[in-house]
């Protein structure tokens, strides 16, 4: 095995535990809150992927995301995207948006993005956005 290959196996054994942990909380913490408590962990969660490509991260999240159907919705992938490749210095928008289906129910989806390129969460259009956060 590569050295590579371990750093991307040690990327994506770290979103699949942050993709767990977030989903289970996201069923008991309001996102608005979730976001402000999971910043303080952001330090900590982006040496875990050390100097890993962002397009390598987005492969991981998407990789163990397709892997954990029940907890890893696109609100999850998107709380995972901002935690370990947001900053300030590199801020994300993370957006939740929603569009009625032609049989009349609504349907919400969450992306991010980085200036106007979505890292993790297309397709997006037809959405409208109702909730906008950058990172802290």
């Amino acid at each position: 095995m590569s050295r590579r290959d371990v750093a991307y196996f040690r990327v994506l054994a770290t979103v699949a535990l942050a993709q767990v942990i977030l989903g289970a909380a996201l069923r008991i913490v309001p996102p608005a809150v979730l976001r402000l408590r999971i910043a303080r962990l952001r330090s900590f969660a982006q040496l875990t992927v050390g100097n890993t490509s962002p397009q390598d991260v987005v492969r991981a999240i998407e990789a163990a995301g397709r892997r954990l159907p029940a907890l890893s919705t696109c609100l999850v992938r998107a709380f995972v995207a901002e935690l370990l490749l947001g900053s300030p210095a590199r801020p994300l928008r993370l957006t939740i948006g929603v569009q009625q289906t032609p049989d009349g129910r609504l349907e919400s989806h969450a992306w991010v993005t980085d200036h106007n390129s979505i890292l993790i969460g297309a397709p997006c259009e037809g959405f409208v956005p109702i909730v906008e956060w950058s990172t802290v």
